[in-house]
């Protein structure tokens, strides 16, 4: 089974927990979407959260840099997940003081084909009733971009499950069956 995977906007007395990059997020090429690796490389983001609010493994930054936790890049990593990182800082948004967190901008380098688009509906401003071919459910593959819509990431029930044993936060699985844009 694959999940489409993303960072989820969680909640904490009333607000949204977010990072917040400072500053602009850089040009760069090629695109972010290609699952190419980034040249030349990003410098060092700095991101401002709640540090009295719950700590999450991933951020919902509200664009495509969000940083996770040097503990999730390493399950990722073990897993032969193809991705590079970027260096990252976390501050207190209100002490502006670095925080000891150790996160990274995350950015995945697997593209593949996943969608059988005679079934998968798809249109100006929409996705649905996302139907894999047989190839990408036999290829079992853990956790990649879908070469025909590549700001979804897919990931496979067993990537899901060593995250969850885990206990990695911040993080949100939709049933393929079950997404929609």
């Amino acid at each position: 089974m694959y999940f489409v995977f993303k960072s989820e906007i969680e909640s904490w007395r009333n607000q949204t927990i977010r990072a917040i990059a400072q500053g602009e997020f850089p040009e760069f090429q090629p695109d972010w979407w290609d699952a190419q690796p980034i040249t030349p490389k990003l410098p060092t983001t700095i991101f401002s959260i709640n540090s009295k609010a719950p700590i999450f493994d991933v951020y919902f930054t509200g664009g495509i840099n969000e940083p996770y936790s040097k503990k999730l890049l390493n399950i990722l990593s073990s897993a032969g997940i193809q991705f590079e990182t970027f260096p990252a800082i976390m501050i207190d948004r209100k002490t502006l003081q670095p925080l000891p967190l150790e996160y990274e901008v995350f950015h995945l380098l697997e593209m593949y084909p996943a969608f059988d688009m005679t079934i998968t509906e798809r249109g100006i401003g929409y996705i649905r009733n996302l139907t894999l071919t047989e190839e990408c459910l036999n290829s079992k593959k853990l956790m990649f971009r879908a070469k025909e819509s590549a700001n979804l990431v897919l990931m496979h029930q067993d990537l899901k499950d060593i995250l969850d044993a885990n206990n990695i936060t911040g993080c949100l699985y939709t049933p393929i069956d079950q997404f929609s844009v």
